[in-house]
């Protein structure tokens, strides 16, 4: 919406139309004339017109300087989100990473298990035995613990040998059609 203000610019008055507020070009007026006030002071002998050259070429100096650093201010920040875009990319390269690494965690973890399972068991048998059992509801379930001797390898058992006991000798007749006799005889 275009505005129609006057402004008074070193005594001189100036009808404007604009698309600012009255009260913003009227404050623009103002710092104006503060600078041409304070120019006069320093040099008193400047004409209005030299004073206006100086302060137009003081205004479009601090303009340009303003532009150079916005469209600095711009590249920096477009650096900034550069980086924090590839900061996101790291973060999720490394949240996949992770999440491989916690997945294989929890593998091992579950490999460790079955392994303890499967140490908790004396022999392959017994296992073997221990999983019919179940499947049979309990059915066979005399199986009594067996001695940890039992459990380690051979080469880990104690080398003292065991007394060997054999049965007695019985020795049956052959009568001649090459049956048993009824009574059986012993060697001891």
């Amino acid at each position: 919406m275009k505005n129609t203000v006057t402004v008074n610019i070193y005594g001189r008055s100036y009808p404007m139309t604009t698309d600012e507020s009255p009260e913003y070009t009227e404050k623009l007026a103002d710092t104006l004339n503060t600078r041409f006030a304070k120019l006069r002071e320093q040099k008193s002998t400047l004409s209005i017109q030299d004073a206006a050259a100086i302060i137009s070429l003081e205004c479009l100096d601090e303009l340009v300087k303003n532009k150079q650093t916005e469209q600095n201010i711009r590249t920096q920040i477009s650096a900034y989100a550069e980086d924090a875009s590839d900061s996101r990319a790291e973060i999720e390269k490394l949240t996949k990473e992770l999440e491989k690494r916690d997945e294989r965690i929890r593998q091992l973890e579950r490999e460790i298990k079955l392994r303890q399972q499967f140490s908790d068991e004396e022999t392959a048998a017994q296992m073997v035995k221990g999983s019919i059992d179940r499947a049979l509801g309990g059915q066979n379930t005399q199986r009594a613990a067996a001695p940890a001797q039992q459990a380690r390898p051979a080469a880990a058992q104690p080398a003292s040998p065991a007394p060997v006991q054999t049965a007695p000798r019985v020795t049956l007749p052959i009568s001649e059609r090459g049956q048993a006799a009824a009574a059986p005889k012993t060697d001891k």
